[in-house]
Order: C-alpha cells, then structure tokens, then sequence
C-alpha cells in the first residue's frame, strides 16, 4: 500500500465514529439540562413556594389605663398588684467647659448719706447691718454699723417723744443712680407694714456714688451653664447605662431617667469681675429600667377581655405606650407609673376564608379580591422560593396575617 495516497475519505466508516465521539458529550450535557431545568420548575413553581399576606384593616382606637408599679425587688409580674419587676442602673460622670460672662454690674463707688432714725413706739428697734432700707425711689441701703434705735418717751408735759439716733448709710452697690439729692424717708424692712409710720428713718442728702460698669459672671451665666453640662454629660451616662443593657429585653426610658448633680465647681465668684470662667460639674444618671416589650405583653393580656366581641387587635400589634412617672423611690428600686395603652382594633375575620378565595391566584388578581373586601385599605405580598410570584395552591403554604400601621 501506497501510504502517501491514503486519504480518511476513503474510509467512509471511520468518519462517522469520529462525528458521533463529537455528538455525545453535547446531547449529554443537553439532556441534563432539560432535566435540571424540569426540577427547578418543579421545585420553585409548584413544591417549595410559599406566600405571606399582610393585610392592614381600618382600624379604630381602644384605650385602657393601667396603674404600674416598677419593683427591683421582684423577678415575675404579679398579676393581682399589677407589680412589674423592673432593675436600677446608675452611672457617674464629670464634665467641664469654658463660658463667657454676660452679667453687668457696677463696681464705682458706693454713695453714703447720714440718716436719722426715729421711734414712736414704747419699744426700742435693734438693727443690724443686714437690714435693707428703702428709699422711695426704689434704691436699697444699708447701715455702715449695727445700732439701737430707743423707745419713745413721754414728756412731762404728756406728749410722745420719740427715740432717736443718727447713722452712716451706704449703697447696696457702686453707681451714680444711688446718688439722692433731697430729704426722703427710708422704709426698714424688717418692720411690719402697720408700724412703718412710727418706726422709720428720714435721710438727706447722699452723694459719693460713682459708675464703672463691669462684666462679671451673675447668677444666670452659672444657671445656663450648669444646664448646658447637665446637657452635654446626660447623653453619655445613658450610652454608659446601655452598654450595660440586655440587647432585646431591657429598654431604658427618658420618663424612667433621673439626673442628680453631685457637685459644681467654678473658677470665678458669683458677681465677681471676669470675661470668661470655667465650671466643672460632676453628676450621676440614675434609670429604671425595664422590658418593655414583656410589659407591652402583659397589658395586651389585660386589655384583650375588654376589646368588643366583634373587633380584634392584630397579632403583631403591642400597643402604644404612654407612660408618666407618678411617683419613685430609686432607693428602694420602685416605680410607681400612670400608662395609657393605645391599640388600633380591627374587624373580626376570617383569615382561612381569605386563604380559600386567593389561593393559586397571581399577585395581581389575590390583591384584587382582597381589596374588594370591606374595611380593608392595603394589603403586601411577600414570597419565597417562588417563581411566578403566585399563591400556592396549599393552603398550608399561605400564610395570612392582619398588619398594624
């Protein structure tokens, strides 16, 4: 044979084992494929697909009021006393800042005057340097030094003659308004209103007084930034307390929060001359802290009898709660609290019924029927493992629950 002349076409048998050795890893991987494809089909479209319905009803509003005692003392409700168990955390802390002075006030000289004091009763007036005198206008004097004013006396002649003695008076503080210039009766403060006439002093002229306005830091630059750390430091010592939490069965309200200042530093005097001073204050956070949803569970409990016999309350609807704080003693660990439960109640349905009336049905017609149905105002699909997002014909596979929103 003449292997130079062998050409494969001359072999017509061979060439169609070489074509069907090419032909059978692609049918092969077809056919997989049209299996494969058949079980998803299978699987997701008929065996494995399930459907939650929520459907929001219209609602109208039930209320019930309950009286709460929070009790660190006990570990389970208790249901004749409506005695909740609750827990005291606490947690201390400093903060300090700068602030700037915005009081005015006048550091001149303080006017002084030379008075006179008089009294008509039978009994002598001690007064010290404390007691503020009144001058007409309003302006607040005090004596340089303690004195006695004397009883009055009768005279021979029978007539009443009163007590009397002269003393240096001095401005409450410097500034020219304290500056009188014509004779003027002081009133004394601590006499009562009805012997003000028989027991007062009468003063000329006072002079002396000069203006210097200053800035100093009053009473309410140290109120404001007292507050303004309380402010700043409460936030923290609540992320200090949560931290401490149980995640999901504790919750700390601001109802329940109770912040006491230790103590308050400042660098500057009230009323002294400063542009600016510093206050460092140091406080504690104290929290009765309960679990709130536990609590909400429990009021559902009670409130539940009490909803009318055509109505109910969604599965996942805990209430609305408003609680004020009637009364602590974070001492013993007791609470006492006034809560307002809110529900939105629904019409009483049948839920398998509705099952009945949209299984097999497509997202578009199920919403259909149900909207269609009365006091209804929504309703949300969500599937899983669902092709066609289709209700399943199993029942078992549908699963419908009343929505709260």
């Amino acid at each position: 044979m003449d292997f130079k002349s062998f050409q494969p076409h001359n072999y017509p048998a061979l060439n169609q084992q070489k074509n069907k050795s090419h032909r059978a890893p692609w049918l092969a991987r077809i056919i997989f494929l049209i299996f494969t494809s058949a079980v998803f089909v299978l699987l997701f479209g008929f065996i494995l697909p399930t459907a939650e319905v929520t459907i929001y009803f219209t609602g109208t509003n039930f209320e019930k009021e309950f009286e709460i005692y929070l009790d660190k003392n006990i570990s389970q409700p208790q249901n004749d006393t409506n005695i909740f168990p609750a827990k005291i955390y606490e947690a201390s802390g400093d903060e300090q800042k700068k602030f700037t002075t915005t009081g005015q006030k006048d550091n001149g000289d303080q006017a002084i005057g030379s008075a006179t004091f008089y009294n008509f009763t039978g009994r002598s007036e001690p007064l010290t340097v404390a007691v503020e005198l009144i001058h007409q206008t309003g302006k607040v004097y005090f004596l340089k030094n303690e004195l006695t004013i004397p009883a009055a006396q009768v005279s021979e002649l029978g007539e009443i003659v009163p007590g009397k003695v002269m003393a240096e008076i001095t401005a409450k503080e410097g500034g020219e308004s304290y500056n009188q210039n014509q004779n003027s009766r002081l009133n004394i403060s601590v006499v009562a209103v009805e012997l003000q006439s028989k027991i007062y002093a009468e003063v000329g002229e006072i002079k002396g007084g000069t203006s210097k306005i200053v800035t100093v830091m009053s009473v309410a630059d140290l109120d404001n930034a007292t507050s303004t750390l309380v402010d700043i430091l409460t936030p923290k010592l609540k992320n200090k307390i949560k931290d401490q939490l149980k995640k999901g069965e504790e919750t700390m309200r601001d109802e329940l929060t109770f912040f006491e200042i230790q103590s308050v530093e400042k660098t500057v005097e009230i009323d002294k001359e400063a542009k600016d001073f510093e206050v460092k204050l140091n406080g504690t956070l104290r929290v009765v802290v309960f679990n709130e949803t536990a609590l909400q569970k429990y009021l559902k409990a009670k409130s539940l009898p009490e909803v009318p016999v055509e109505r109910m309350i969604a599965e996942d609807d805990l209430g609305e709660l408003q609680i004020a704080v009637e009364a602590n003693d974070l001492s013993a660990g007791q609470a006492k609290l006034k809560i307002k439960a809110r529900y939105a109640t629904l019409p009483k349905t049948d839920l398998n019924e509705i099952k009945e009336k949209i299984k097999g049905l497509s997202e578009v017609d199920a919403r259909r029927v149900i909207l269609a149905l009365p006091n209804i105002r929504d309703v949300h699909f969500s599937f899983a493992l669902n092709l066609w997002n289709k209700l399943p014909n199993n029942l078992n596979k549908i699963k419908i629950k009343v929505g709260n929103k």
